[in-house]
């Protein structure tokens, strides 16, 4: 039976499921349905092209597909490895991501640590400056002391000048000291 459409072409339809829960022929009839087509001893037949033929089995599976599946199957075995591998490089870039923050932290604990090193470092030395000056002036107010004790010496006993000189005194700081003798 041979049934053209609109344009004059014959339409057959065939479905063909690998899950082998359907199998369908069908053919276009002259009001634009599918009708299934028969199938007799197994085997159906084109209308259109003469000796384009099917036989049609319980669990036949086109050996094409056979390769195509095979093909996924493999596909899917190295995807499976891809995604395993990429799951423990995720683990590995988790582990060292952790141990980097660790690192950091470290890394910022000593740099506190020297920081503290330094500012205690710098107040030590700011009290060694300070008791250097002091110890300076000390030194000085002791020299000065001396001094106006050994003019108050030389004073009491008249030598104005060389005491001027000797102690490095000004006049008037010898007229004081004669005041305090």
């Amino acid at each position: 039976m041979k049934n053209p459409d609109k344009t004059g072409h014959y339409i057959t339809n065939y479905i063909l499921d690998a899950r082998k829960t359907e199998t369908a022929f069908h053919r276009l009839n002259a009001r634009g349905q599918y009708r299934k087509i028969s199938r007799r001893g197994g085997i159906v037949r084109s209308g259109i092209l003469p000796g384009f033929q099917f036989r049609v089995y319980r669990n036949y599976i086109f050996p094409s597909f056979k390769e195509v599946k095979k093909e996924l199957a493999s596909e899917k075995k190295r995807a499976d490895k891809a995604e395993n591998s990429l799951a423990t490089e995720k683990l590995r870039a988790r582990k060292a991501e952790k141990s980097l923050a660790s690192e950091r932290q470290r890394a910022e604990n000593e740099k506190q640590r020297a920081e503290n090193e330094k500012q205690r470092a710098e107040n030590e030395k700011q009290r060694a400056e300070k008791a250097e000056k002091s110890l300076n002036l000390e030194r000085r107010l002791a020299e000065r002391k001396k001094a106006l004790e050994i003019a108050r010496t030389m004073l009491s006993g008249g030598l104005d000048a060389a005491v001027m000189r000797c102690a490095g005194l000004s006049a008037d700081e010898i007229a004081a000291l004669k005041y305090d003798i």
